[in-house]
């Protein structure tokens, strides 16, 4: 499974009980239903590099997406290490996770890959609009780097520094380290990270339409009744894929949609 942004999957508070235990509501309950229905099926899930947690050589600040496929594709190498050449994979992806498991149609060439995208978006700079507030724009425009809203656990010393401000006047006020809370289910507060403008850089560079449309052996399923006003991303479309059924309205320009290797019967 492969959170989103800004979110963490995993518990990143080395001090508690629950450290590397699903915080994720999404990939907690993922993880409740394949455990309860599918005994045979193993779940894996963690945090992207800069997300805490995953941030001991990559920063929040030097956080990018390009590098989220880097991280994916390490991890999908090592899971089908554990399980062997013959076990089917999943992946999952949320919102930019979503974002991040279409790109791994160009990166992975593995017949036994299924690639589950939920609420991704197919324009990353309409995606940017989502992510970012227009004064988080023009900060990075202004400071090359911006203050992301992030929540992390009240009291944490595993908590990145962060500030308690996202304007200039107060930008100094930052917290390095705070009291230790090591309760098992932690409070969470609304904090303040430094993001480079090196995120937004990258980000629009994401060749999404290439990997969404292009011919990398998974075919991309959607329902019948969206509507395209994308033409060319129809137009794109392998003859295998323009005969798939295509279903639910765009929701203010947002997909849903399931790139998988699933015979369909």
């Amino acid at each position: 499974y492969l959170h989103g942004f800004p979110d963490q999957s995993l518990d990143h508070r080395r001090e508690a009980d629950g450290f590397g235990q699903c915080t994720s509501r999404f990939a907690r309950k993922l993880r409740e239903h394949i455990k309860s229905k599918h005994h045979s099926v193993a779940f894996c899930t963690f945090n992207f590099s800069g997300t805490p947690g995953s941030d001991d050589d990559t920063p929040f600040a030097e956080k990018l997406v390009s590098a989220e496929v880097q991280d994916a594709c390490c991890v999908v190498s090592h899971v089908r290490a554990v399980l062997g050449p013959a076990a089917k994979i999943c992946v999952v992806g949320l919102s930019t996770g979503a974002i991040v498991a279409a790109l791994l149609r160009e990166s992975l060439r593995d017949a036994q890959i299924h690639i589950v995208c939920v609420a991704g978006l197919f324009d990353v700079a309409a995606g940017l609009l989502y992510d970012f507030e227009p004064w988080q724009l023009r900060q990075f425009d202004h400071w090359g780097w911006c203050w992301k809203e992030f929540y992390l656990p009240i009291g944490s010393s595993s908590n990145p520094p962060y500030s308690i401000s996202s304007d200039d006047e107060h930008a100094d006020q930052i917290v390095d380290v705070a009291t230790p809370v090591a309760s098992p289910t932690p409070s969470f507060s609304k904090v303040f990270l430094r993001l480079n403008s090196s995120y937004r850089d990258d980000f629009l560079q994401l060749p999404l339409e290439r990997s969404v449309c292009g011919h990398s052996g998974i075919p991309l399923f959607m329902d019948r009744r969206i509507n395209l006003c994308l033409s060319k991303l129809a137009s794109s479309f392998t003859k295998e894929q323009q005969s798939l059924s295509f279903g639910t309205p765009f929701l203010r320009g947002i997909i849903c949609f399931a790139v998988t290797r699933l015979s369909r019967k």
